[in-house]
């Protein structure tokens, strides 16, 4: 897992296949995230799962809830697999793009 921080974004990289410490890994540190936007990258991962996918959902739900955005990025192939109310893109400048839009959606009261 690589992390870096983009004025108010957290890119974290992941690299690894196994979806639990990578889960367990994420939720010991999620605190230190909580008041930046987290772009999750698994574009280089094969991990994309159900498993993940239910055990990240609560955590995406309460970010978005205190005003950040949470985007991954992941290969086009897999974006079709993902649940509508995750934010998904194929690359790391359309997942920044992304949060620009929803941080304008926010201001504006959207």
């Amino acid at each position: 897992m690589k992390l870096t921080a983009v004025h108010h974004t957290v890119v974290i990289e992941i690299a690894s296949d196994d979806p639990g410490p990578l889960i367990d890994l994420l939720m010991a540190q999620k605190e230190r995230w909580q008041a930046l936007n987290v772009i999750l990258d698994l574009h280089q991962s094969s991990l994309v799962s159900e498993q993940l996918m239910f055990e990240l959902s609560p955590w995406i739900q309460e970010h978005k809830q205190r005003d950040h955005s949470f985007v991954i990025v992941d290969q086009v192939a897999r974006i079709a697999d993902y649940p509508e109310n995750i934010s998904v893109a194929p690359t790391l400048e359309e997942a920044h793009d992304l949060i620009e839009m929803e941080e304008i959606e926010r201001d504006l009261g959207f």
